[in-house]
């Protein structure tokens, strides 16, 4: 394939490890999150380069506040109310604030939603509630594993497991179907490089599914029935690519197809197009707690962007600058 396909020139690793095709995605309604670690990263809080602000196109408008201890992650509901899980319990927020609430057996690290289930993921389990029913233990994968993203769709359930350095996918009962990510020497992948607790996973409007590899920064794109479509990132500090020990942490995808992404070491959020050209910032370490580690984000139903931040307890809510003036 010519390496300027679709007008963009790819860089040194944007390599294809597959069949091309272009992204049209639209935001899954689901939240992936991680265990934050933020002890060394507020040491070297002070030492953060300031972001330039002609790069920052969106402001701070709002947030929302769970009233729950360490929350850690977020999922977005169809109609636009946002489930929060943390350290021991999960609650629901709606427009005027945080309603229905109920206790988990441990420290969660992740949240999504489809249809009436809801699934949480605590240590190397996934939990499901399917509408008022209870919350009860649906799959556990076994001690190595860390379930760092739950990602359901219609017909499968795709799960982030950090221990193990692979996603697995999964049917609506629970069953494994098979695995991606592992390595695979036939075609010189030598699969996840997940240097900490930070590996997410999205699909898009056309089922594509968008995994990030955290230790090389870059983003995997898949067909739906698994076969590698293409990558695209690249390690810089130049605000374009991501760099650090394993960046980006999370990725959404926006009902346009664009993604944001977010980064710990250097905290902030940032906007690329679908082809993963980079965009804008939509805030950088001073609009964020001092060393914020597992910036779990979402889109919005009306084209907000919410950015958990661990170390105020809350989301932020950014819209596009000149939106809504």
């Amino acid at each position: 394939m010519d390496n300027e396909q679709h007008g963009k020139r790819w860089t040194r690793r944007e390599a294809l490890i597959g069949g091309a095709a272009v992204v049209s995605a639209a935001s899954l309604l689901t939240g992936c999150a991680n265990r934050p670690d933020t002890s060394a990263l507020r040491k070297r809080a002070d030492a953060v380069p300031e972001t330039d602000p002609a790069l920052v196109q969106y402001r701070e408008i709002g947030r929302m506040e769970p009233g729950i201890e360490e929350p850690t992650g977020i999922a977005v509901t169809a109609d636009g109310p946002v489930w929060f899980v943390g350290k021991d319990r999960m609650v629901l927020y709606r427009d005027d604030g945080p309603g229905e609430s109920q206790p988990l057996p441990g420290r969660a690290s992740c949240v999504a939603v489809h249809g009436d289930r809801l699934f949480v993921g605590i240590g190397s389990s996934v939990y499901v509630r399917s509408g008022d029913g209870p919350l009860a233990q649906w799959l556990d994968l076994g001690e190595r594993s860390v379930v760092t993203c739950i990602t359901p769709t219609a017909d499968q359930v795709l799960i982030a497991d950090s221990g193990e350095r692979r996603i697995v996918r999964c049917a609506a009962d629970g069953r494994t179907l098979g695995y991606l990510c592992e390595k695979d020497a036939s075609r010189g992948y030598t699969g996840l490089v997940v240097p900490s607790p930070h590996l997410d996973v999205v699909v898009g409007a056309d089922h594509a599914i968008h995994v990030v590899n955290p230790g090389t920064h870059t983003i995997e794109v898949y067909d739906p029935d698994g076969n590698p479509r293409y990558t695209w990132g690249d390690s810089s500090q130049a605000m374009e690519g991501f760099c650090g020990c394993c960046n980006p942490t999370d990725i959404a995808l926006l009902e346009d197809g664009r993604y944001v992404t977010s980064e710990k070491g250097i905290p902030r959020v940032k906007v690329y197009s679908a082809l993963g050209h980079f965009e804008a910032v939509v805030t950088g370490p001073e609009g964020l707690s001092a060393g914020a580690v597992g910036l779990d984000v979402a889109g919005l139903p009306d084209g907000r962007i919410a950015v958990l931040d661990p170390g105020i307890g809350a989301v932020r809510i950014f819209e596009r600058k000149g939106d809504h003036a």
